[in-house]
């Protein structure tokens, strides 16, 4: 070979495809598609008959028996950036015997190295949405005791009353005690007296309805049946009823309760 030569008119386009195609691959092009060295050196080489020989990329890469290269790469060869600087130089070889291929070559001036590309960041794993937990609903529970005149009755055992207490009415206060309620909710609480006969729930003698407010998650509260008039040697007994004003059971996930709670004795 004889001395190389600078090319002319098209210089800056061939360093252009020389500087991002096989050897330096400022751009990352051969990580971007994924591609052996030996396919990305004949893109390369198809890119640059582009330029020189004015052959389209299909044609060039089946020229080289590289058919299944896919012309996309070649193409982003074609149209990467001329991002190489000023310190490069494209030198050209031409041959003595003219029948022989000339070569094309880039160097860097002294001094000076090439940038090392950038590889390409692997795509972030979305990660898995959390799945919600399930809200623990209240397990509420209540008990009661009733007071009628001097004798004290519960649901196990009722209050019987005497002949005494009967003469001029007798007072009825039902005292609840509850747990598991939600400290600071407002509740319907509805107590009914009853009549107790052979151990058996029979006649209602009288319901009374308050709004109650739970101070804790347990506590007591009173119902005030005031005077009542009843019989001599029966006995009786009060059930109570308490439920939320508000929604505070979960029957979902979604975060948002939505039927109330209701304990009963």
């Amino acid at each position: 070979m004889r001395s190389y030569s600078s090319n002319g008119a098209s210089s800056s386009d061939i360093l252009r495809v020389v500087y991002n195609g096989y050897g330096y691959n400022a751009s990352g092009i051969q990580q971007q598609y994924g591609i052996s060295s030996s396919d990305f050196r004949a893109a390369t080489q198809a890119a640059v008959w582009y330029y020189t020989d004015g052959m389209d990329p299909g044609s060039a890469l089946s020229y080289m028996g590289a058919s299944y290269v896919s012309t996309d790469v070649v193409w982003a060869i074609i149209n990467s950036p001329a991002n190489y600087s000023s310190d490069f130089q494209l030198d050209l070889f031409v041959p003595v015997q003219g029948h022989f291929q000339n070569l094309l070559a880039i160097r860097l001036r002294e001094g000076e190295q090439p940038p090392t590309p950038e590889t390409p960041e692997e795509p972030e794993t979305p990660e898995e949405p959390e799945t919600p937990e399930t809200p623990e609903n209240p397990q509420g529970s209540i008990g009661t005791t009733v007071k009628a005149g001097e004798n004290t009755g519960s649901a196990e055992a009722g209050a019987e009353v005497s002949m005494k207490d009967a003469k001029n009415g007798i007072t009825v206060i039902d005292t609840i005690s509850y747990q598991g309620l939600v400290a600071g909710e407002e509740y319907t609480v509805t107590g009914t007296l009853y009549e107790v006969e052979n151990g058996q729930v029979t006649n209602e003698v009288a319901t009374k309805t308050e709004t109650k407010t739970a101070d804790a998650t347990s506590g007591t509260w009173t119902i005030d049946f005031g005077t009542q008039v009843l019989e001599t040697g029966k006995t009786y007994v009060v059930f109570e009823k308490a439920i939320s004003t508000n929604n505070l059971i979960h029957k979902d996930n979604d975060g948002t309760p939505d039927a109330k709670q209701e304990v009963s004795s």
